[in-house]
This record gives structure tokens, C-alpha cells and sequence, in this order.
């Protein structure tokens, strides 16, 4: 099962600019606009990893994509420390550097840590939640780094009776489309995990051959299945897209199937065979004259049991995997598809 999220929640500010290109830093305007340019770069550099890690499965392109948006930043960061003050005034300057400083280390500190978590959020669903807060942290802090620049860009202009116009271009849509997009995947993602990882401690379990542990997970998976369904009732279409809606109502029907009719027919195997087992047991270790015929037909049936059992066995493990793979693509597949449609690849 693969899971990507991403960060971005300050990136989706408006992105202001001035009625002007210059870049005559003498003037405020174009002081501004020199500013206001290393955060467009950084917005293009931030929807560059978020394209490459919405339409890859690459954990090492992901990362490589990652380094190149620090890169980026730090690129940005030593061009606006470069600059001049303004007629005797840095607090604008060192304002942007603060801002620039502080998303910087966000991408290295909090990324490293969810680069960290993101092998382990495949087998754990405290991890995927560690992971999801983890996100939700950082951009708690972008965010409040933002209100603080924006704040200084405010005052800066205010100062200097410039007119800011906020729009969102085409860029600043995108991103924040994507993270609106990731975001409810995520969120289905979830719903489903807990079964997911009930059913993978199920699957474990079924090498210890144990009737009652096989029944105490497949307990678990069940319990898990109504869980996730209560969440996933109260989940709503994504723009009239109901395909993840349906593909993880499909999952949870199939986990139902296979903890309330092929687990039964495993642990009737395993019960079978360990009474078999008993039965066999009794026939070597008994002298054949005091052998009774109640042992004999307990025997007789015990191999009538054991031999039907390890029929339905056998066909029913074939049914498993399939089932199982296919849950698995299904999930893989359809979020691919959904991400592809929402944030297309010509968009890049």
C-alpha cells in the first residue's frame, strides 16, 4: 500500500503583486517586485515537487525532488539577504529573510522526520496518523510564518502609498487545488488503514496455526470494518467524484467477505487438523487390542473431516490472494486515476 502527502499550507497565500515590473530597487515598487519574484520562484519550485510526488510512487524521486525545493529556497533566501535596505529601513528585508528561514527549515526538519515515518506508515496506522499530524504541524507553522511576512509586506507598502492588488494566478491555483486533493485523499486513505492493517495482523496470524488467536484477530478486522464505514459515511463526493468514495466502500466489502466467510473455513481447517492431530495421536500411542471402536470412529472421523477441510482449504486460500491482491491494486489504481484527474499532468 503506498502512501503520499504533502506540505504546503502557507504557498497557498495570495500572491501579491504591484502594478509594475520594475526592478529598479531604488524605488519601492521596485523593491517590492524583487521580493515579490523570489516568491513566485519558490511557489514554482514548490509545485514542481508537488506534481512529481502526486503522480509517483518513487520514493527516491520524491526525495530528490524535495532536495531540489531546498535548493530552491536556499537559492531565494541568499539573493533577498543580498539585498539592500531600503533608505535606511531592513525591517521589510529582514522580515522576508525571517519567512524564508523559517520554511527552509520546515522543509528540512519536518520533511526529514515524515521521510522517516513514510516507510512505516505502509505497516502502521499509528505511524499514518503520527504522519498526517505530523503535515498538519507544519503547515501550522508555515502558515503562522506567513501572517508575520505578510504583515511586513502590508506595512512596507502602506508606508510607501503603494496599492496591493491580491489575485491567485494560475500557479497559486494549482497548488492549492493539489493540496485540497491530496488532502481528501488522505482522508479515505485513512478511513480504510485501521482494516487494512487489522487484515495484515490476520494474515500473520494464520502461521501460528492457533483456531482461537486467527479468531481474535479476524475479531479485530471485523471491528475495524465498522470503524472505518461509520467514517466513510459521513465522507462527501469530491466535486461530483465519487470514485474513491466507492473504491474504499468496495475494500471494506471486501474485508467483510473475507472475515465472515473465508476466515470461518481457515480456522475450521485448523480446528479440523488439530483434532485430527489428537485423534491420531490416541491411535499410535493405544495397543491395537485396546483399541475401541469408539476410538476407531472418532479416527474415521477425524480423516473424513480433516481430508473435507483441507479441500475447502486449498480453494479457499486461492480466493484469498486473489482477493487480496486486488484490494490492494484497487486502492493503488483508483487513487493514481483520481490524482490524475484532478491534477492533471499537462497542468505542470
Amino acid at each position: 500500500m503506498k502512501i503520499t502527502t504533502y506540505i504546503f499550507g502557507a504557498l497557498l497565500c495570495l500572491v501579491t503583486t504591484i502594478n509594475t515590473y520594475a526592478q529598479d530597487m531604488t524605488t519601492a515598487i521596485g523593491y517590492m517586485q524583487a521580493i515579490t519574484d523570489q516568491q513566485q520562484y519558490l511557489m514554482q519550485k514548490s509545485w514542481n515537487y508537488m506534481h512529481t510526488a502526486a503522480h509517483s510512487f518513487d520514493i527516491d524521486k520524491i526525495t530528490k525532488a524535495q532536495k531540489e525545493l531546498i535548493r530552491g529556497v536556499e537559492k531565494s533566501l541568499d539573493k533577498i539577504k543580498s539585498m539592500p535596505d531600503f533608505g535606511g529601513d531592513t525591517n521589510y528585508r529582514d522580515a522576508t529573510t525571517d519567512y524564508f528561514e523559517s520554511t527552509l527549515m520546515v522543509f528540512k526538519k519536518e520533511y526529514k522526520e515524515m521521510i522517516d515515518l513514510k516507510e512505516v506508515t505502509l505497516t502502521s496506522y499509528n505511524a499514518l496518523e503520527n504522519y498526517l499530524e505530523l503535515q498538519d504541524l507544519a503547515n501550522q507553522k508555515m502558515d503562522s510564518y506567513f501572517d508575520d511576512f505578510n504583515s511586513a509586506h502590508e506595512t512596507f507598502a502602506n508606508q510607501h502609498g503603494i496599492t496591493l492588488i491580491d489575485y491567485h494566478t494560475e500557479l497559486a491555483q494549482k497548488i492549492k487545488k493539489s493540496v485540497a486533493v491530496i488532502g481528501y485523499r488522505d482522508q479515505l486513505h485513512l478511513d480504510f488503514f485501521e482494516s487494512y492493517i487489522a487484515e495484515i495482523n490476520l494474515i500473520a496470524s494464520l502461521k501460528h496455526e492457533d483456531a482461537s488467536l486467527i479468531q481474535q484477530n479476524n475479531k479485530k478486522l471485523k471491528n475495524a470494518i465498522a470503524s472505518g464505514k461509520k467514517k466513510l459515511s459521513n465522507r462527501k463526493s469530491y466535486e461530483n467524484d465519487d470514485q474513491l468514495i466507492k473504491t474504499v466502500q468496495g475494500i471494506f466489502d471486501s474485508y467483510q467477505k473475507e472475515a465472515e466467510e473465508h476466515i470461518p473455513v481457515l480456522v475450521n481447517y485448523y480446528e479440523a487438523k488439530e483434532k485430527f492431530a489428537v485423534s491420531e495421536k490416541q491411535m499410535k500411542e493405544t495397543p491395537k487390542n485396546k483399541l475401541t471402536q469408539k476410538m476407531v470412529d472418532q479416527y474415521n472421523k477425524a480423516v473424513k473431516e480433516i481430508n473435507k477441510a483441507s479441500k475447502n482449504y486449498n480453494k479457499t486460500q486461492k480466493k484469498l490472494n486473489d482477493l487480496r491482491g486486488s484490494i490492494v491494486l484497487a486502492w493503488n489504481v483508483i487513487s493514481m486515476q483520481f490524482l490524475d484527474t484532478h491534477i492533471p499532468e499537462e497542468d505542470i
